[in-house]
């Protein structure tokens, strides 16, 4: 019997242990990310002139309906993240596995950071990577295929999980307003965002990637509520001039 308690017990602190290890680690890798991609950012600085970026951002006003259709790639990675969002990092395995596997185009797909999302009123900085593949939305955003390049007229559309402990990924998007910055570097410019339309949408409402014909917009989605993920939280955020 008494071994028995001691099993028992030994199982409850690994129960208990695991979200906390799990979520630890990958803290840690999005940051051995970010490391790598400054790393890389200061090589460039050294060994190349200074990038001209002369992207003429038009401004035109009361022109900003978002108003073509998405692609059919970025509905096909849109409407697929209804099988990952429920999921989050405390979740089994198994499922785990087996979302990776509807999701992802290759078993050994390449993971690369191609920017850094900083918003400072939640405190999140945090690596940018191209799809939205369950090994992609554990380490931090996946860019939706098929939407729009950073800076391009048009929906840049990025998604990324919301966890059960606090600060973690999208995890505080909710407590971002209107009028809140939010930036977008990558290893050609910095691109600076203002948000401007916070809404809840049903997870198969795709009218959130139209995309713009005059402005470069930003639209960063996630499962909402919290703990039960019946919809989807969606914050748009329009590119400033460069000054």
């Amino acid at each position: 019997m008494k071994l028995k308690s001691i099993l028992l017990i030994a199982i409850g602190v690994i129960i208990i242990a695991y979200p906390i290890v799990n979520n630890t680690y990958t803290k840690y890798k999005q940051q051995v990310m970010l490391n790598e991609w400054e790393k890389e950012m200061q090589k460039r600085e050294q060994t190349s002139k200074s990038l001209d970026n002369s992207a003429d951002d038009e401004s035109n006003e009361n022109q900003d309906e978002l108003t073509e259709d998405p692609s059919e790639d970025a509905v096909e990675s849109y409407l697929s993240l209804q099988n990952l969002y429920p999921q989050i990092e405390e979740d089994d395995e198994d499922a785990e596995n087996e979302n990776s596997t509807q999701n992802d185009s290759s078993a050994n797909e390449t993971i690369e950071t191609i920017g850094v999302l900083k918003i400072d009123k939640i405190k999140a900085k945090l690596p940018v990577m191209n799809g939205t593949s369950a090994s992609i939305l554990k380490l931090g955003v996946g860019k939706i295929a098929g939407t729009s390049d950073f800076g391009e007229i048009g929906n840049t559309a990025l998604s990324a999980h919301r966890s059960h402990s606090y600060g973690r990924n999208f995890n505080r998007l909710n407590e971002v307003k209107e009028g809140d910055p939010v930036s977008i570097t990558t290893m050609d410019a910095v691109y600076n965002y203002e948000v401007f339309n916070i809404l809840i949408v049903e997870p198969s409402d795709v009218s959130v990637l139209k995309k713009s014909k005059t402005e470069s917009i930003l639209t960063l989605i996630t499962c909402h509520p919290l703990y039960t993920a019946t919809h989807r939280l969606i914050v748009q955020a329009k590119l400033l001039p460069e000054q």
